[in-house]
This record gives C-alpha cells, sequence and structure tokens, in this order.
C-alpha cells in the first residue's frame, strides 16, 4: 500500500482505464498489524475471473522484482510457486 496524492491518482485512473475499463473503489481492509486501512483498488464488474495472460503475468514478476516486492504472495495467489 502507498499513499498516493490526487494527481497521482488521477494518473493510475487513466493508465487503468477509470472509469470505462476498470471502476476505482474504496474498501476497507486489515493491514495484519491490527490497523485497517482505506484503499483504492480497480474492479472490472462484467468480467469473468481469469488469470492474467503470461505477458502481462511477465510484466508483474519484473516488477516485483525491479521494487524488491516478496514475491511469495503473487505466487500463492497465482496457485503455486514460480
Amino acid at each position: 500500500m502507498w499513499a498516493v496524492s490526487a494527481d497521482d491518482l488521477a494518473r493510475l485512473d487513466r493508465c487503468e482505464g477509470h472509469p470505462f475499463a476498470y471502476r476505482r473503489k474504496r474498501l476497507l481492509v486489515d493491514t495484519g498489524e491490527a490497523r485497517r486501512r482505506r484503499v483504492h483498488v480497480y474492479v472490472k464488474d462484467d468480467a469473468e475471473q481469469a488469470l492474467p495472460t503470461e505477458a502481462y503475468l511477465g510484466v508483474i514478476w519484473r516488477a516485483y522484482r525491479r521494487h524488491g516486492f516478496d514475491e511469495h504472495g503473487l505466487s500463492l495467489a497465482l496457485g503455486g510457486e514460480r
């Protein structure tokens, strides 16, 4: 999770195609540190649940590695180790 400015949020909206391709929604999430945070997420209401394409997965994995994110959660979300 990151704190983002209004300008950053507007740029994210453009990148995610809000409100046409995806809709931005606010959720309350448990951070696992006995705290809750309100976060923005992008959802596609009419989409079938499916895994990303191999090409897009490559983009995600490279971003995780480049930014030093913990890859374990992503691997679990995809159904196993990569």
